[in-house]
């Protein structure tokens, strides 16, 4: 699998992590609250270009009570970027990428 970087909004991600790792106490906390690998939270920290995958979105939608299209938004990232993550997620691999994208973002709107 390759990964190619899209610009998206990291500092908005790593200010909100800040303040949950400020009310959770750990890395370890946070990282399971979040239910996303404590190396994957250090990477969103460290690195000049991090890498986000669909999976990992609708974690941070599930934890704030957000909405996968809300977290997209928040995070700005733009629609070549997003239809390569449906693309990239295991989801893909066993439906088709409208099933999947309904999946993701709900049926069309009527």
């Amino acid at each position: 699998m390759s990964t190619t970087f899209y610009p998206w909004n990291v500092q908005a991600l790593v200010d909100w992590l800040k303040l949950e790792l400020a009310e959770r106490g750990s890395l370890q906390h946070l990282a399971a609250a979040l239910q996303i690998p404590p190396h994957v939270l250090n990477g969103w920290f460290k690195s000049a270009t991090p890498t986000i995958t669909l999976q990992q979105i609708r974690h941070i939608a599930q934890y704030r009570g957000w909405s996968v299209q809300q977290t997209l938004s928040w995070l700005k990232l733009k629609s070549t970027h997003i239809e390569e993550l449906i693309a990239q997620d295991m989801l893909s691999d066993r439906v088709s990428w409208s099933e999947a994208k309904a999946l993701w973002f709900g049926p069309p709107a009527a």
